[in-house]
């Protein structure tokens, strides 16, 4: 019955609240975001993503803001909370398990449909109008435009900028669903304003239109700032080709990166401290390059590789070591932009033709100079990583496919379940056949194979299999298998009888097997429980070993 009362009420209001723009009345156009509520569900028009008693009560809050907001300012504030109430209340709004009520529609930057959702009551609704802002008032001249980056004439001395990810997240798209229900207060609080997204406008792209789209925006505004401005651009992404293109860019642009550094901006409260997504964002301190000097391609190496530990070291003195904020993600970022200080900083890297390597497709199967110079920092980051517990010395002996593997266990230990984790560890030590030291890689469960998974397969043939960290795995499925640590102790002794080896290597498979004895307890790590118990024995057996 009340349901029927909110259809006949809307039915009866429908068309005066479109024309008066108190609910939307725009089609939904094509694009890489917006064809999926049309694809899926064939939903042409916004309105059709809210249901009868969504519209109503967002339509009577359009319509009371714009009648009782007397200034500028209520208009605004109006509009925020107009914004955040749509955000939470739409078919799009999934369910949030942990919290128990509707969460936001923009769960994942996408307009997903779904076959259930939640709608919020009118109380809960309350929750998301009410919302705290400091009103101090802040005495400023600043003017604020809407205008577009390659053209804009304003002198500044400092520009901050939030340049598009590779088109990871299409904002000009997804601020149509905001914009479809904003025009009307936004005509009254800034009649100089317009209305839709200008998606033809946007940079967007992964060729040679957009790199040249975006040396010319940061070209203009650097010859729209003095010399001794600065601009900030704040970068976050983790694909090498990406950041090459970005140097080169900033490059052609006559900037130079002369400072940097990460700033978590995933908190708690949002949820998103588990995993090994970047939970930082890079902030790039730019100004006019002055230099005139040229570099040869091979004297780069080593000063890049200088620059990332320098980097790195600087970041773990900030970072807290009982709640660290940064991760793996996180320091590869700051390699990368360590790399980019050192190439912009120089006026030509001799052999380097950068505007042809901007013209290549991002997609290109060969790699640029300058992105074979950043997947080099890459290396260097994960080599000056050193997983907590394994010293430096040890860490130098071990192979690529064995610091992959003990990288990888760390990563389990924090939690790191994901494939897109892996993968980028195997790239970062160019280990191309990661998938045979996987037990599973199953989408948030992949993992590692365990010691009784390897069994005694492929022991001693070329590669891991002739490692001693693979030789450690053997023996602790010997011990595990014949229900004796001894067993595992004598298979590494008579492997390593020759020369007397054994006692030579015995101090780094203790270091291993200590390692890996952190197994022991960790709910991260619950499919080891069954080997844990037989790890730390092998150790203490080892470590206690005696002619």
């Amino acid at each position: 019955m009340r349901e029927k009362k909110v259809v006949d009420y809307l039915q009866e209001h429908f068309s005066e609240w479109q024309k008066k723009g108190y609910i939307p009345d725009s089609q939904i156009y094509s694009g890489y975001n917006t064809d999926q509520p049309i694809r899926e569900r064939g939903w042409k028009f916004w309105h059709q993503l809210f249901n009868p008693r969504q519209l109503v009560v967002l339509g009577l809050l359009n319509k009371y803001i714009a009648l009782f907001s007397k200034n500028k300012r209520e208009t605004t504030i109006g509009l925020l909370g107009l914004n955040n109430v749509a955000n939470r209340f739409s078919k799009l709004s999934i369910w949030d398990t942990g919290a128990e009520k509707g969460a936001q529609t923009f769960s994942n930057q996408a307009l997903n449909t779904l076959n259930n959702y939640a709608c919020r009551s009118s109380f809960n609704m309350y929750v998301l109008w009410r919302f705290a802002l400091n009103s101090t008032p802040i005495q400023s001249d600043a003017v604020i435009k809407l205008c577009d980056a390659q053209y804009t004439d304003c002198n500044c001395e400092y520009w901050i900028t939030d340049p598009p990810y590779a088109d990871a997240v299409n904002y000009h798209e997804l601020s149509e669903y905001f914009l479809a229900w904003d025009k009307p207060l936004i005509k009254k609080a800034f009649p100089d304003w317009y209305t839709d997204s200008k998606r033809v406008l946007a940079i967007k792209g992964t060729g040679a239109e957009f790199n040249k789209s975006m040396v010319e925006v940061y070209r203009n505004l650097a010859a729209h700032m003095p010399y001794n401005g600065m601009q900030i651009v704040m970068f976050t992404h983790q694909d090498t080709k990406v950041w090459a293109e970005l140097s080169m860019i900033l490059w052609s642009a006559g900037l130079q990166v002369t400072a940097a550094w990460c700033i978590a901006t995933e908190t708690e409260s949002g949820g998103l401290k588990q995993g090994n997504y970047v939970k930082g964002t890079v902030l790039m301190v730019l100004r006019k390059r002055t230099s005139t000097e040229i570099v040869f391609e091979d004297d780069l190496y080593e000063e890049v590789r200088d620059a990332v530990q320098e980097q790195i070291e600087s970041m773990r003195d900030l970072d807290e070591i009982e709640n660290p904020d940064f991760n793996d993600g996180d320091y590869l970022l700051a390699a990368y932009v360590s790399a980019l200080k050192v190439l912009t900083s120089y006026a030509e890297i001799e052999g380097l033709d950068v505007q042809y390597e901007l013209e290549k497709a991002r997609d290109n199967a060969g790699n640029s100079p300058v992105t074979e110079i950043i997947n080099s920092a890459r290396k260097e980051a994960y080599d000056y990583l050193v997983p907590d517990g394994i010293s430096t010395a040890d860490w130098s002996k071990l192979t690529a496919e064995e610091r992959f593997y003990i990288k990888g266990l760390s990563m389990e230990l924090n939690g790191v379940h994901t494939l897109a984790a892996f993968q980028e560890l195997a790239r970062g030590f160019a280990v191309s056949e990661y998938t045979d030291l996987m037990g599973s890689i199953k989408s948030n469960a992949v993992r590692l194979k365990l010691p009784t998974e390897f069994k005694m397969n492929h022991v001693n043939d070329p590669g891991f299999g002739e490692t001693l960290l693979r030789h450690v795995l053997a023996a602790i499925y010997q011990s595990a298998n014949k229900d004796n640590v001894q067993e595992g102790c004598s298979y590494l002794r008579s492997h390593y009888a020759a020369n007397n080896q054994y006692w030579a290597l015995r101090n780094r498979i203790v270091a291993l097997l200590e390692f890996m004895s952190k197994v022991r307890g960790n709910a991260n790590v619950a499919h080891w429980d069954n080997v844990a118990e037989y790890i730390y024995m092998l150790k203490e057996a080892v470590r206690n070993d005696s002619l």
